[in-house]
């Protein structure tokens, strides 16, 4: 039993590691405004999404990543309602243009 607690606390250690190594990049160049939240619409015709009520707008320079050991590249169309998520980018006015995006499955 000891032994399986020490291994989960270790686990979960590495899995913080690892996040942070996938966010750190994105807070160093961004400088701007961070929100973590749930994606609550999709505009796929937009490229927008909605992270509870701020909407974020995706551009050709967005870096989206799956929030995992390799920092996995995503497209726009691997998103969905539900997902969590931590965006990085600036304030344009009442909507966030997101520089990156860290998809968590």
């Amino acid at each position: 039993m000891k032994g399986e607690k020490g291994m989960k606390k270790i686990l979960y250690f590495v899995l913080v590691m690892i996040l942070l190594a996938c966010a750190t990049p994105a807070a160093a160049k961004g400088g701007g405004i961070r929100i973590d939240g749930e994606i609550t619409a999709l505009n796929a015709d937009d490229m927008t999404i909605t992270v509870g009520s701020t909407t974020v707008q995706i551009t050709t320079d967005t870096e989206i990543t799956v929030a995992s050991g390799l920092c996995d590249p995503l497209n726009f169309s691997d998103l969905y309602i539900g997902q969590h998520v931590r965006v990085t980018g600036v304030f344009h006015g009442d909507i966030i243009v997101a520089k990156r995006i860290i998809a968590y499955t």
